[in-house]
């Protein structure tokens, strides 16, 4: 099974956007300049500045106001037949790096949530797992073990947009995954 969506489509929804719509990336509560920007469209409480990853909180996770402004991005989140927590889309502007970095709740198990990735505008990024680059397609679910130390780049003149959706791990989700004996 195979999961793929309409690339034109994607960008005209991550157009619907502003720039304020954008969450900057904090650490240790104290917000930084890092050239890495999330906006929510799905978090706990349905808070629309609420960037975090999914996989903590005792709030249930909900739609936030935004995700309404580009049906598409509703359409996409309805072809998931397993829970979602966070889902956000992620921007990386021209020059940016994100450090290399372990996310350790994000493994793949039954139950557990895991981090998928729809590329949306790729430019010249590289994207590293394990010391491994990932070369991923423009509309596509794509995966990696996140709890491994990753790493991406943008190197290129525009901004690299991904989906993130953080999906509990279920038997549908599981089928995705025919390789996997875990």
């Amino acid at each position: 099974m195979r999961l793929s969506w309409d690339v034109p489509c994607l960008v005209r929804a991550v157009e619907a956007y502003r720039r304020e719509d954008w969450v900057p990336i904090r650490s240790g509560g104290v917000e930084y300049e890092t050239g890495w920007m999330l906006l929510p469209l799905r978090s706990r409480g349905g808070d629309p500045r609420d960037g975090s990853s999914g996989d903590v909180g005792d709030r249930p996770y909900e739609d936030t106001p935004l995700l309404m402004r580009a049906p598409y991005f509703e359409q996409v989140l309805y072809d998931f037949a397993c829970e979602l927590r966070a889902v956000r889309l992620s921007a990386l502007r021209p020059g940016a790096r994100i450090a290399p970095h372990a996310d350790r709740e994000v493994r793949l198990e039954k139950g557990r949530p895991i981090r998928l990735h729809v590329p949306i505008v790729l430019g010249d990024t590289s994207l590293f797992v394990a010391g491994h680059e990932m070369r991923w397609d423009a509309g596509e679910l794509w995966y990696a073990d996140f709890g491994l130390t990753h790493s991406a780049a943008n190197y290129g003149a525009e901004t690299r947009v991904h989906l993130l959706v953080v999906a509990v791990v279920n038997d549908w989700l599981l089928s995705l995954f025919p390789d996997y004996s875990g």
